[in-house]
């Protein structure tokens, strides 16, 4: 039963943890527009020299998935090393 419980419990803190990872990986990337807009004023095409974007600190977001990750793993271990 309690090797259950650490299994299973880290297999969703590890799904949760994949799911943080690439939310985190999507919002680091930039978009098609950004490119695109980006390509234009190194060309001198736009209008307007355009601001610098807001720089994204996800500094506390990673911490949490990597700790996240780190719970995942050690609940996984644990529930395999617990003999049924």
């Amino acid at each position: 039963m309690l090797d259950h419980i650490f299994t299973y419990s880290g297999e969703i803190c590890s799904l949760a943890a994949f799911g943080m990872w690439l939310w985190l990986a999507m919002r680091a990337f930039p978009g098609l527009d950004v490119l695109v807009a980006r390509h234009e004023d190194d060309m001198g095409l736009g209008a307007a020299a355009s601001k610098p974007a807001a720089a994204h600190h996800f500094g506390k977001l990673s911490r949490l998935a990597v700790s996240l990750t780190a719970i995942a793993v050690i609940c996984t271990a644990v529930g395999y090393a617990i003999p049924d």
